[in-house]
């Protein structure tokens, strides 16, 4: 409670305990790179400077693209990624350097941004259009580097980590904490977190044996001719099923030492999810829907796992 503070009520007591959290999420590979874990008051765009210096460490060398939600935007963050030489798309708000936004005439145009050593920040502006209204995105990649299109793409790219979180809260159960205090939490969370990056790698192993099963039933059918009209669905993951099997199989494979064993256990765990497979759904829409207002787990009650 101290730790980590919440929302307080009138009397001065907390109604509602929270902590302040924030990831940087490989969106092509479904793995949480770095993770932060902090007081409630902690601003996100902090704990963004040390997801993004944890994240730099370990690519040192490698070309990489962040992509932001609209609570992130400012000029400091523009120019830090800059310097860093690291290319960026934010999401921000429809009134948000409303000058500039105004004077542009397409919906993919460079405007220049003031910066407080008077210096121009020229960056590219894309608007994309959605049912009811605009989305305004602002990105360091230039026209070459990413065309109109591609910049929409690489923004949805996002939603992954959306998913990732309601992986974590409904299905890991993420908030559902062990203990009161400090030490307890950061295991809680951080154990959750590498759960769900073993549970992942596991799920991109069995997708990608699903994917070229496809192919080669597609390849199978054109040869015979008898390939649908309509194109059937991809086949993936039935994550509900790989949690339980991983959940069941977690404390044979962490006992056995036999490192052999470890990988055959690994491999029923593959063979089983296989089995159980569901089908992908493309271009779905969710509507947002408002945050709770009160705690949805308790304390020390939770699920062994």
């Amino acid at each position: 409670m101290k730790e980590f503070g919440g929302i307080k009520g009138s009397h001065n007591k907390f109604i509602k305990l929270k902590a302040q959290t924030s990831g940087i999420y490989d969106c092509l590979n479904n793995m949480m790179i770095d993770f932060q874990i902090a007081p409630y008051q902690t601003s996100e765009k902090e704990l963004a400077y040390k997801n993004i210096k944890n994240t730099l460490k370990l690519f040192k060398n490698n070309e990489i693209i962040l992509i932001f939600d609209r609570g992130y935007p400012s000029i400091e963050l523009f120019n830090y990624l800059k310097e860093k030489n690291i290319k960026f798309i934010f999401r921000i708000k429809k009134d948000s350097y409303k000058e500039k936004t105004k004077q542009t005439q397409t919906n993919d145009e460079y405007i220049e941004l003031k910066t407080k050593t008077k210096e121009k920040l020229k960056l590219r502006l894309v608007k994309i259009p959605l049912k009811n209204e605009k989305s305004y995105l602002i990105t360091n990649l230039r026209k070459k580097e990413a065309k109109y299109n591609e910049i929409n793409k690489l923004y949805k790219q996002r939603w992954e980590i959306e998913k990732s979180f309601e992986v974590l809260k409904n299905k890991l159960y993420l908030e559902n904490i062990s203990g009161y205090t400090k030490i307890a939490v950061q295991q809680d969370y951080h154990s959750q977190i590498l759960t769900q990056n073993i549970i992942q790698d596991i799920k991109n192993k069995a997708n990608q044996i699903l994917k070229e099963k496809q192919k080669q039933k597609n390849r199978k059918n054109k040869i015979q001719k008898t390939l649908k009209k309509k194109k059937e669905k991809q086949k993936k993951v039935n994550l509900n099923h790989l949690i339980g099997y991983f959940r069941k199989n977690i404390l044979k494979i962490y006992q056995n030492k036999n490192s052999k064993e470890k990988y055959k256990k690994l491999e029923e765990i593959i063979n089983l999810t296989l089995k159980s497979y569901t089908y992908e759904t493309p271009n779905r829409h969710f509507k947002r829907i408002k945050k709770r207002t009160t705690p949805k787990n308790k304390t020390n009650i939770r699920r062994n796992s």
